[in-house]
């Protein structure tokens, strides 16, 4: 029996691998093949060694065997059998596996998953498959499957192969079996090799655990209710090492994950709680996955309290003249206030609410205002946290009022005011009050204190000590201060 390497019922057979057999091992005897009886009986017409059939798939020949010494000879008929090499099918693509849980590039792979593509069109009652890690081992196998069929160095789980290389090329062996009886001669005992490559791709690495930190905005209707509006997706790069064929997919929970039911919008996500743990899958391009974790923490702002105007008298301390709408205004005398005691905050001044959210370019104290008679300006607080972590704020605003000074005495203020001594001593009695319709003039006596004479401008700024009889007061002459103010701002000193 040979196989035919072509499939067409013709095959070249070695008529000498029978010599051994036919003469069990005796140098005396000669073999010779003949193509008819007649012929090797006579010892005509001797053929090749190297014959090719005449009748397609089945002929006959006939061997005689002679022995040299005594010239008596026997005369056998060999049947001649061709028999088709089956043809199977090389698998267009290489088994892959991810990588398992050890990252070491091997895994369990099953074989016996190609089998149907190898067989294609041929009946899978009629081969056998064996799958071999070298291809000569393979080779061998196939050799002996007509003679001496052996497939013990075949690969002996082939449904559960545990990779050593990767990738790793198996030699898969497609065999006749003893039901492979036709068409012709059928297939039984011939073979074909095909391959098969092992791919274990690598599992995408998992950078983690991430973070992300926002401070309580707006956006989910309060900036109290420790709900933020996070876009997931700014952390894609970091979690893939930049590694564009590598997708991210999130999930708000390990069950949704398992249940595959993403977060539909990850460029706008609303944390459930804070903090909030959800699940990132990584995909490589061949399927593989790994699961990150990330947590989604949202920083509480500060508290700021709005503040009363800041009111400050239109002086000429800002380098101008007095009632030109411009003041000096000590911002930070409003810290106490805008903090209310809240620790570990900061507080900057602004003159724009979009100066002040960008956090840049802030305002020195004292500071002059910019818009006549007083504007609103904004303070920014700022939670103390070291570099690197996130600052959160809250923004208020802050009014500053230059308040007009009162209007100066009118041209009946006496000044000088003259009193005669009448004992000739030196001192006289002052009425200083006098003065006191001349001060207010036209002005309502309601919007303001009560006005009080000081024997210096000191005392008239701080407001005490002040004259405590200006209808009586002994005097031998000088200087006397009046000061008149609101009620709400400071008061302003005239002599």
């Amino acid at each position: 029996m040979i196989c035919d390497p072509d499939s067409d019922g013709f095959a070249e057979f070695d008529l000498a691998l029978l010599d051994a057999e036919l003469t069990g091992g005796n140098p005396d005897y000669a073999v010779s093949y003949h193509g008819t009886q007649a012929n090797a009986l006579s010892g005509d017409l001797a053929l090749g060694i190297a014959y090719t059939n005449d009748d397609i798939y089945t002929d006959t020949v006939w061997a005689r065997v002679e022995d040299t010494t005594t010239g008596c000879y026997s005369v056998i008929e060999i049947l001649l059998e061709v028999r088709d090499l089956p043809a199977a099918t090389q698998p267009e693509e290489p088994l892959r596996l991810c990588d398992d849980a050890l990252a070491d590039g091997f895994t369990v792979f099953d074989l016996t998953l190609v089998e149907s593509e190898v067989l294609g069109t041929l009946d899978p009652l009629e081969y056998d498959i064996y799958y071999y890690e070298l291809e000569s081992d393979a080779i061998a196998a196939g050799d002996l499957a007509l003679t001496a069929p052996d497939y013990s160095l075949a690969i002996a789980n082939p449904g559960a192969y545990q990779t050593t290389t990767n990738p790793q090329t198996i030699y898969i062996l497609v065999v006749g079996n003893a039901s492979s009886t036709s068409p012709n001669n059928g297939t039984n005992g011939c073979y074909d090799i095909v391959t098969l490559e092992l791919i274990v791709d690598p599992l995408p690495e998992d950078l983690g655990p991430f973070e992300l930190y926002l401070c309580d905005d707006e956006a989910s209707g309060s900036s109290i209710d420790e709900v933020s509006i996070f876009d997931l997706t700014q952390v894609n790069d970091t979690a893939t090492g930049g590694d564009n064929s590598i997708t991210v997919t999130w999930y708000a929970t390990a069950a949704d994950e398992a249940a595959d039911t993403p977060i539909v919008n990850p460029e706008s996500y609303a944390n459930i709680i804070t903090p909030q743990t959800i699940i990132g899958r990584l995909e490589s391009a061949f399927g593989c996955r790994t699961l990150v974790t990330m947590t989604l923490t949202v920083l509480p702002n500060p508290t700021p309290v709005t503040p009363t105007p800041l009111e400050v008298c239109d002086d000429d301390l800002d380098g101008g003249t007095f009632d030109d709408g411009f003041a000096t205004f000590v911002l930070t005398d409003k810290d106490a206030e805008i903090t209310d005691g809240e620790p570990d905050v900061s507080v900057s001044y602004y003159e724009t609410l979009a100066q002040a959210e960008a956090g840049t370019p802030a305002l020195t104290s004292p500071w002059v205002n910019t818009i006549p008679g007083g504007q609103v300006i904004y303070a920014r607080v700022e939670r103390d946290v070291p570099p690197g972590i996130l600052g959160c704020y809250s923004i208020v605003p802050l009014e500053l009022i230059v308040v007009a000074l009162p209007d100066a005495p009118t041209a009946d203020f006496i000044d000088p005011m003259f009193v005669c001594d009448d004992d000739g001593d030196g001192l006289a009695e002052f009425d200083l009050t006098l003065n006191d319709p001349f001060v207010l003039g036209t002005q309502d006596p309601i919007d303001f204190a009560p006005i009080s004479y000081h024997e210096s401008l000191a005392d008239a700024q701080a407001g005490t000590p002040f004259i405590a009889t200006p209808e009586a007061y002994l005097s031998g002459g000088g200087t006397i201060w009046v000061r008149l103010g609101e009620f709400r701002h400071g008061l302003l000193p005239h002599h």
